[in-house]
């Protein structure tokens, strides 16, 4: 038998039903908080760019970091959490304190692409080709920022690639390279075009991630 109900009665059982607990009384966990929420640390719990290269001083770390874009965070208004290395590795006194404990620190690696992506579109996310990132096919399938972006180990100084355009694009998209040889092809590989050219790995709302 079944039972069927008004779309207004649907529509008035569904927070009800959203709060029933899941099993033996109890109700669904709240979400586990992510990384990112460091930015409402105390401003006590930072210590600023020039504490960080104390140490780091002759970190190839340290260097690319007064090479790239991302010495600008220092001038932002929103507070300590918003400036210099502590934008992206969070409050850094306990790491400090600690004598340099790396599990006191936001390390890149040990995180998943979705936490990565999470902190780097804090500030990338009105970016127009970014707005749909959080919600794209590479995303999904792990793909995220630091997968193809490093702000230490940069191959590509434009946009903090780790490969050039197609080459980083072929690392996960094998089949294409030999379907750009063909007779007939764009012409990507003799570089007047990129992939990027036609299709936004940012996420996008038509088929394939085409730009339209």
């Amino acid at each position: 038998m079944h039972l069927r109900i008004s779309r207004s009665a649907a529509l008035f059982l569904l927070p009800l039903a959203l709060a029933l607990p899941t099993a033996a009384g109890q109700k669904p966990a709240a979400p586990a908080k992510g990384v990112e929420d460091f930015r409402e640390t105390s401003a006590s719990e930072f210590v600023g760019t020039d504490t960080c290269k104390s140490c780091h001083e002759h970190d190839a770390a340290s260097r690319s970091y007064d090479h790239g874009p991302h010495w600008k965070t220092e001038r932002d208004v929103r507070g300590v959490s918003w400036q210099g290395c502590e934008t992206c590795h969070g409050p850094g006194k306990a790491h400090v304190d600690s004598g340099g404990d790396k599990s006191k620190i936001i390390r890149f690696p040990e995180l998943t692409a979705e936490k990565a992506s999470r902190i780097c579109l804090d500030c990338h996310e009105t970016d127009e080709d970014n707005t749909a990132f959080a919600h794209s096919r590479h995303l999904t399938a792990g793909v995220g920022c630091t997968s193809c972006h490093s702000e230490h180990k940069t191959q590509v100084v434009l946009k903090q690639l780790q490969a050039s355009d197609p080459e980083l694009c072929y690392s996960c998209h094998q089949e294409t390279r030999p379907e750009l040889s063909r007779s007939f092809h764009d012409p990507v590989n003799e570089g007047l075009v990129g992939c990027s050219s036609c299709h936004n790995p940012h996420g996008a709302f038509q088929s394939k991630l085409l730009r339209s």
